[in-house]
């Protein structure tokens, strides 16, 4: 990789690719990895890959898996959002479950394949 002022170049044996990189991409990562939830009761089984971008003056981590997202004035306040967003989700799907329709079902068991419930003490 070469950082030239502000485009980054990427060269492979097969493309090449330039990508005009301004200071609000250097501060926001275009991909992290969301790992907990700020439910206690839920787990992160496997890492959920969120989307966070700026959006009319706020801050919008999404999680494509899920078309879930969390809005907020900084990046933490968004991931925040989200997690709270992801785990009323998985609460209300595994409430509601036998009457969940074929899409619903769908979804809860993606979020299923990614989120658990942490055993009682």
């Amino acid at each position: 990789f070469e950082l030239h002022t502000e485009t980054l170049e990427v060269r492979t044996q097969h493309r090449e690719v330039q990508v005009k990189l301004t200071n609000e991409a250097l501060r926001f990562p275009h991909t992290v990895l969301l790992g907990s939830l700020a439910d206690p009761r839920i787990r992160v089984t496997r890492i959920i890959p969120v989307e966070i971008t700026r959006a009319e003056g706020s801050v919008v981590a999404v999680a494509p898996a899920f078309e879930e997202f969390g809005q907020g004035d900084t990046s933490s306040d968004a991931f925040q959002d989200l997690s709270r967003s992801l785990a009323e989700l998985f609460l209300s799907l595994e409430r509601d479950q036998v009457r969940l329709g074929p899409d619903l079902q769908t979804l809860f068991s993606r979020l299923q394949s990614h989120l658990t419930f942490v055993a009682p003490k």
